[in-house]
């Protein structure tokens, strides 16, 4: 029955672009219904973007079609994994690639300690396959258990142990590729004088170009070249580069944190790194930030895997007492040491930790831990972090949009402290944690955007932060997240005219038509365009912790098979249940969402509260029935006792084409199958059965 406060959403024009991809690629792999559109429209950032269309690729085939139809047709096309990315280049207004359902591994060489798989493996699976070989893919971002290999590739994302691994650009060897020309390429690192390059350059122009291109300004090149450690922004020269120095082009470097920008990778061969023999972790709370500063190059001596801090502001943001931190901690260090062998004695590294402790007066004794349990005790704090932001006001949220910069890993307690002052300043809650091995801070500040005060100050605090970066820190605004949406705009301004200019030469060659992805990685657009400001000030974090816990969409791979995605549906404002039936009788109500999300978002009671306005009447009068014990138990004695008559093909053709519209009054799909095989009904309750029994 249709309600005034559920009004039939007609369908749009985007139907056009649904209905030539489903004769392309057929109707299961196809999403433009109003459901699907609303789920797409998100990923893990401040944005939202709706598409008109999602494709659901299982093969390669699927992808060069797809590509090949969003060319031909002008329509922007952007290709999505887990869409956990925080800077709005898994959201597009066209065709939403979804690589979901690619997600193999086909190939492991334990002994050369390779991999090859396809771009929708979760990071969390792929590992815990690879552990029962001793092997691990090294790069770490705090989104593995839910992130997906594609994402990784087109961000260069890595992690807390960078230190140890570096980032996804130093562990890819090969990678396999759609172009915007609908044809493949094969990605990996060439001798120049292969003969495999020049046929390679012969049959994709575009690679030429970028070789010519770099060979060209290879001083440029170097003299913008970011000095820090980590650097995700811009394209990729300066790894090419660096290649060439060598005698060698290295394709992939292209590609890794292009964004998705340049081509669709269908397939990755990644290094493998052995698992640790040992590891120990150690917490740290020192007093000052300038002893922080003095102790991380001391601490960098012992080569560890990790090295993670916290300011004083995120402590406070946490809860101190609740975490055990002191009072006077003005930020924690954990540092995490590893043992390739057994032969190397980690307590020997520990006791050389202490020493360099002893130099400074601790907030608190150092703590050292060896045992699995206390290590992951000591990362307690630090995992607590998100779901403390996401709680911490009902109004302002964590938003990221300085998210990632990077510094000289020396000069970090410089930054944070300056940081500190000049959010102090602006009186906005803000959280300062990340990688300071690598000088790579993450800079949460907590605002309601739909306060224009708030939003000022974003304004403010990303021009100037992300000024002072690069003029007075010479560090980079990306380190690991990409560029996106929030940093496209800043990316001149980073590198410069001249080499921004070389940018866009790269993008024209392979994408002249500006199909893939556009507006991602290289943009005049200001990074507040597209700000779902309803979005963010309802309480969930868009994160997707929920969907790697979720039965349905482990099952179905899509979006709007989802927590994350229900939640968006359930939420929006032109909700419609009619049109959203389909996916919200999809929920199990197993309440894992509930027990994951940082932010303690329930979607599943949500769900059950949309269901309840619309209840299905045969189901109510079916469980009706069975709590009637009586009733409810003469008619399966009936039936039993007439199973021989009933239960024979022809009358059971005839059952279920009598009951087939009940049936799908239950639910779209449900039917009484006259090819179903039925138990021998019994034609005694147990009471009956056993009445000797019943006292």
């Amino acid at each position: 029955m249709v309600t005034s406060a559920s009004p039939l959403i007609q369908p749009t024009k985007s139907r056009v672009v649904g209905k030539d991809l489903r004769a392309l690629l057929g109707v299961e792999k196809v999403l433009d219904d109003v459901p699907a559109l609303t789920a797409y429209a998100v990923d893990a950032s401040i944005y939202r973007v709706p598409p008109q269309a999602v494709v659901l690729v299982e093969s390669e085939d699927d992808i060069t079609a797809t590509v090949g139809y969003a060319v031909s047709r002008g329509i922007p096309l952007t290709p999505r994994a887990a869409g956990t990315n925080l800077t709005g280049s898994a959201i597009g207004s066209g065709i939403i690639l979804d690589v979901s359902r690619m997600n193999r591994i086909l190939e492991v060489n334990q002994e050369e300690r390779w991999a090859r798989v396809q771009p929708g493996i979760v990071l969390a699976e792929l590992n815990k396959q690879l552990s029962s070989c001793g092997l691990l893919f090294g790069p770490d971002p705090s989104s593995g258990d839910m992130c997906k290999l594609g994402g990784m590739i087109a961000n260069n994302s890595s992690g807390p142990h960078t230190l140890r691994y570096g980032s996804v650009k130093d562990n890819v060897q090969g990678l396999r590729l759609c172009l915007a020309s609908s044809s493949w390429m094969e990605a990996r690192s060439y001798a120049l004088n292969d003969p495999t390059l020049e046929r390679l350059l012969t049959s994709v122009p575009a690679l030429r170009d970028v070789l010519v291109l770099t060979q060209a300004h290879a001083e440029l090149i170097a003299a913008k070249q970011p000095t820090v450690s980590k650097n995700s922004c811009g394209y990729n020269l300066f790894g090419i580069a660096d290649g060439l120095m060598r005698g060698a082009f290295d394709v992939p470097k292209l590609f890794v944190g292009s964004e998705g920008t340049l081509g669709i990778v269908s397939e990755a061969t990644l290094m493998l790194m052995e698992k640790p023999a040992a590891t120990l972790t150690a917490l740290i709370h020192f007093r000052s930030l300038e002893e922080v500063g003095e102790a991380v190059p001391q601490l960098l001596t012992l080569q560890p895997s990790a090295l993670e801090v916290m300011d004083a502001n995120t402590l406070n943001l946490i809860g101190r007492g609740q975490h055990g931190i002191p009072a006077d901690a003005a930020a924690t260090l954990l540092v995490e040491l590893d043992a390739d062998s057994l032969d190397v004695d980690l307590h020997e590294k520990a006791d050389a930790m202490r020493d360099i402790c002893r130099r400074y007066k601790l907030a608190s004794e150092l703590t050292v831990a060896f045992d699995a349990t206390q290590r992951e005790q000591l990362w307690k704090a630090r995992k607590a972090l998100y779901p403390t932001l996401y709680r911490f006001d009902s109004r302002k949220k964590p938003i990221n949009f300085v998210d990632d910069v990077v510094v000289p890993a020396e000069r970090i307690s410089e930054l944070i402290r300056y940081l500190e002052e000049f959010f102090g300043g602006q009186e906005v809650p803000v959280a300062i944690f990340g990688h300071i091995g690598n000088g790579n801070a993450h800079i949460v500040p907590l605002l309601d955007v739909n306060d224009s005060g708030d939003f000022q100050k974003m304004v403010q605090a990303y021009q100037e932060i992300h000024a002072t970066v690069l003029n007075r820190f010479g560090g980079s605004i990306c380190g690991e997240h990409g560029d996106g949406r929030v940093r496209a705009e800043f990316v001149k301004t980073m590198f410069g005219e001249e080499l921004y200019d070389l940018f866009v030469q790269v993008k024209h060659a392979f994408d002249p038509g500006h199909i893939l992805n556009p507006g991602i990685k290289l943009s005049e657009t200001p990074f507040t365009d597209h700000i779902d400001y309803t979005r963010l000030s309802k309480s969930c974090a868009t994160c997707a912790k929920c969907n790697s816990v979720c039965p349905v969409y482990d099952v179905f791979q899509s979006e709007d098979m989802s927590a994350r995605g229900w939640f968006e549906i359930v939420t929006a404002k032109d909700y419609s249940y009619l049109n959203s039936k389909r996916v919200v009788e999809s929920c199990l109500n197993c309440k894992s969402c509930r027990t994951i999300c940082p932010a303690g978002v329930d979607v599943s009671d949500l769900i059950l509260k949309k269901r309840a306005e619309h209840p299905n009447r045969l189901a109510g009068w079916i469980f009706r029935s069975q709590a009637r014990g009586a009733t409810f138990g003469s008619c399966v004695r009936f039936l039993g006792r007439t199973q021989q008559i009933w239960d024979r093909p022809f009358v059971r053709k005839v059952i279920e084409w009598i009951t087939a519209p009940l049936m799908k009054a239950l639910a779209p799909t449900a039917r009484f199958p006259h090819d179903l095989s039925l138990p021998k009904l019994a034609q005694q309750h147990l009471r009956e059965r056993y009445a000797h029994l019943i006292p």
